[in-house]
């Protein structure tokens, strides 16, 4: 259930982490009690990484797969033109 927090409404997050945390589950059993307690901590209350910044609920783009794959594609461009020389109109529709 943690790993689906991302994908709620912002104003969602905060109420269905409370619910979670006052699940049975968590109370009777350790580890899961030190998980949640963890991502409280490390997820909820700290400053840097409120539930807004990690939040990818209606976000059309959740990757950087696009921009991973440009450099490979400038480097195969340079290995087919001199070094330096960049024709007139270059990336304008080649």
């Amino acid at each position: 259930m943690l790993l689906a927090y991302p994908f709620l409404p912002p104003d969602d997050i905060v109420a269905a982490f409370e619910m979670l945390s006052q699940h049975h589950l968590v109370e009777s059993e350790d580890r899961v009690k030190q998980l949640v307690t963890y991502f409280s901590q490390t997820w909820m209350l700290k400053a840097a990484w409120t539930p807004t910044s990690w939040c990818v609920y209606r976000d059309t783009v959740r990757t950087n797969n696009d921009v991973e794959g440009w450099p490979p594609s400038l480097e195969y461009e340079g290995a087919t033109r001199p070094a330096g020389r960049v024709p007139v109109g270059a990336g304008a529709g080649e």
